[in-house]
């Protein structure tokens, strides 16, 4: 029962699962395969509109029809790419769930139609590699039932034997539960293996590498983008003076400041001993406002001392491309930004900004 509740309750990263497939050589192409996959949908329609099991109805027709023409500009986007958004992605199972379950209730043959009920299975596979167990199940019901009604009409189809068909359901019913379900359970455990491998096990942000990955699938904002470096300020002396445990909890409780000044979606990271890393889109103003106040609350998480940090932001109201192509040079803007806080003396937020025309340091 616990293992269950784990499974409902993990999410689906899908930003993770596509930059792990576009980062990783032997996985480029699944964007590509998808794309013939729905073109070879679109050939079964074609087949299945010249065969003599089509319903002789214009309505059904024109459904598969329609659904013939449209994998064709669907799998083109695929192939040409780029990958969808999450919300895309989710209405490209709708689409193709519909469409295929349309396909086949067009059919004037219900007993073909449930062996071809395992087309479902390859969207059942996709579901399974990129979205959480509410989606999954969701695509597991519809599958199932979509196998029960043809059944039902199976039974009632002349001259059919009903063994033969509840030998189909079974043959059908194995191939859409067994092979989603088993790429569901590997993904998940890759996945879980991953977190701990991009994630900092003392304060539960990312580390440089999990940074890396998450920035991967980030868009650059039309208002530009901020990258924060945030180092605490003579930390050594918080370790000599109270022990490495106490420091230990104030890095927990500056990351935790650190995850609440800056929300999702901006990326925050503990790179370092006692240094953090913040990518977020968006106004300057906005970046600004919240890393002063995230100066001005650090000292709150040291309770014996009065621990303080220096902040260096580095700002490009210019289009960069994707930015984990250029996350080094971002980086090392925004840590030259933050030495010069310290050279000021420490407890201070310097800005870095560039844009077409000028560089220039507040």
């Amino acid at each position: 029962m616990k293992s269950l509740r784990q499974w409902w309750s993990q999410p689906a990263d899908y930003a993770w699962a596509v930059h792990y497939i576009q980062t990783h050589p032997l996985l480029r192409v699944t964007r590509v395969a998808i794309g013939l996959y729905c073109w070879t949908y679109g050939l079964v329609c074609v087949l299945a509109l010249i065969s003599p099991l089509m319903v002789d109805n214009a309505a059904g027709r024109v459904i598969v029809t329609g659904f013939a023409l449209s994998t064709a500009v669907v799998g083109f986007a695929w192939i040409r790419g780029p990958w969808p958004g999450f919300a895309w992605s989710l209405v490209f199972v709708a689409y193709a769930e519909i469409g295929v379950t349309s396909t086949l209730f067009a059919l004037d043959a219900p007993s073909v139609a449930l062996l071809c009920t395992a087309l479902l299975s390859v969207i059942g596979t996709y579901v399974a590699a990129f979205h959480d167990a509410k989606v999954f199940l969701a695509h597991q019901v519809w599958s199932l039932a979509t196998c029960a009604v043809l059944y039902v009409l199976a039974l009632a189809e002349p001259g059919i034997s009903p063994t033969m068909v509840t030998g189909y359901l079974i043959v059908v019913v194995l191939v859409l539960v067994s092979s989603p379900i088993l790429t569901q359970a590997f993904i998940i455990l890759l996945r879980r293996d991953a977190a701990v491998a991009h994630f900092d096990p003392l304060t539960g942000l990312r580390n440089r590498r999990g940074l890396e990955s998450a920035i991967g699938a980030m868009t650059e904002d039309s208002d530009g983008i901020a990258v924060i470096v945030a180092d605490l300020d003579n930390f050594k002396s918080v370790n000599d003076s109270h022990g490495h445990a106490y420091g230990d909890d104030v890095l927990r409780r500056t990351a935790e400041l650190l995850a609440n000044t800056f929300p999702v979606p901006a990326v925050t990271a503990r790179t370092g001993g006692e240094e953090f890393v913040v990518v977020a889109a968006g106004p300057l103003s906005v970046a600004s406002t919240a890393a002063e106040r995230l100066r001005r609350t650090v000292p709150q998480c040291d309770y014996k001392g009065h621990t303080t940090t220096s902040i260096g932001i580095h700002y490009r109201c210019t289009p960069i491309g994707p930015i984990d192509a250029v996350l080094d040079e971002l980086l090392a803007s925004a840590d030259a930004a933050m030495y010069e806080a310290k050279r000021r003396g420490g407890d201070a937020v310097v800005t870095d900004v560039e844009d077409d025309e000028s560089r220039s340091a507040v």
